[in-house]
């Protein structure tokens, strides 16, 4: 018998927790209601919809709750049809191109850490859980 790890790296398959299935599903929840009309023409079998979140859930994973929501928001505001990766992640990142530390002459950030990355999964998950 082959265990999960085995069979995970050699079909490059990634396995996603519990939380951040519920995040994946509620942005895609989310663009269902923005998208009524287009989004059964956009995803015609159960198994097209289940693609596509297997393609955009690492990037949407790389995206604060706040960014989520303001992309969000702009396509709620937009005459965009169902977007693409790309066109979504844009949607999310703030207009501003300056980065914000230099306002405050600070250093560039750095990585995140474990204890930063827990909290935006938290509040990711929060954001999708009170949808």
């Amino acid at each position: 018998m082959v265990n999960q790890r085995q069979r995970t790296h050699s079909t490059h398959t990634r396995i996603f927790s519990d939380d951040e299935k519920i995040i994946i599903n509620g942005v895609y929840a989310k663009l269902k209601a923005i998208y009524a009309g287009t989004y059964d023409l956009t995803f015609k079998t159960q198994r097209d919809e289940q693609a596509s979140k297997r393609e955009w859930s690492e990037e949407i994973l790389k995206l604060t709750a706040e960014q989520i929501a303001a992309g969000l928001e702009k396509h709620k505001a937009s005459d965009e049809k169902y977007p693409n990766i790309k066109s979504f992640i844009q949607m999310c990142k703030p207009d501003r191109v300056e980065p914000m530390h230099q306002d405050f002459q600070l250093p560039p950030p750095c990585n995140i850490t474990r204890e930063e990355g827990r909290k935006h999964s938290s509040a990711l998950l929060a954001m999708m859980k009170g949808r």
